[in-house]
């Protein structure tokens, strides 16, 4: 965790060489240690016994907890930075049949984080697949309908947690980042709908208008103080979940409204993090050495 916090300190200060330098070292020590094997082998055999708690409950959860942060890390880097994988293809292999185990429904904050940023990965590259020109093979279908369904029960497990952390006193930097993973659940599954929505399919274009609708109450909701404990995906998903609306391949009646409520958001956003792109024009952060 002591390179990992590292990473994060020098990605904060937009240096992103040395922040990718001390998240490869965070991940080799990992791979050394057998680290994400041993995350595996500790998963919970039965469903929780309904005990509630955004935190690790035991020693099993603290490292599930560990190595969901460095997945999350990792793989947000690569996404708002748009560069090649930074950590060992293995780690996030390992991560995803941890998605697919019986891990507990109310899973700490960084497993929670984590798997939704590599739904919204997988979601991009069933999406580029589409768009390739290429006619995709039957298997496609399948994945679209399994991410649908997977993206509905992330949600529906989101939803409740954030109600619950509306509770709890000074928890407000929890709730913030319960949001953060919405709306890239809901990126995602705007990018699915999104698909579908500009081909006269009336039931598509109305769930993806509804991700698109959600994400910007819960984009609302940031104030400029808040904007230093989120994180510099947002415009991306942002700009995943509009791409149907700004590219005029649909047409909504208050449209305009929420892309000026983004806009609002991604302005505050950019006084405060590094590494913060335009939704709109999709213009990408300068990588930064300080």
């Amino acid at each position: 965790m002591t390179y990992l916090s590292v990473s994060l300190y020098f990605f904060h200060k937009s240096d992103f060489e040395r922040g990718r330098e001390f998240l490869t070292v965070a991940s080799d020590t990992v791979l050394k240690h057998d680290l994400d094997l041993a995350v595996l082998a500790n998963v919970p055999a039965e469903a929780d016994n309904g005990t509630y708690s955004i935190l690790p409950l035991d020693d099993a959860g603290v490292l599930r907890a560990a190595f969901s942060h460095l997945v999350f890390t990792a793989v947000d880097a690569q996404v708002v930075l748009n560069v090649p994988p930074i950590i060992d293809t293995r780690l996030l292999d390992k991560f995803d049949l941890l998605m697919n185990t019986q891990v507990t429904s109310n899973a700490d904050i960084n497993f929670l984080r984590a798997k939704s940023v590599r739904l919204l990965t997988q979601t991009r590259q069933l999406t580029a697949a589409w768009n390739s020109g290429q006619s995709p093979p039957a298997s496609w279908f399948e994945q679209y309908w399994k991410l649908i369904e997977v993206l509905h029960a992330h949600i529906g497990v989101l939803n409740p947690t954030q109600l619950r952390v509306s509770f709890i006193p000074d928890a407000h930097t929890t709730g913030l980042v319960v949001k953060l993973c919405s709306t890239m659940a809901l990126a995602a599954l705007a990018d699915l709908h999104g698909i579908f929505a500009p081909s006269s399919h009336p039931e598509s274009s109305r769930r993806y208008r509804d991700a698109v609708v959600e994400i910007v109450s819960i984009s609302s909701t940031f104030s400029i103080d808040d904007c230093q404990y989120l994180d510099p995906i947002l415009p991306v998903c942002w700009s995943i979940a509009t791409k149907r609306i700004l590219d005029s391949e649909v047409v909504y009646e208050n449209q305009e409204s929420i892309i000026a409520a983004i806009r609002a958001c991604n302005h505050n956003l950019q006084q405060v993090l590094p590494f913060v792109s335009d939704f709109e024009t999709g213009a990408e952060p300068m990588l930064g050495i300080i």
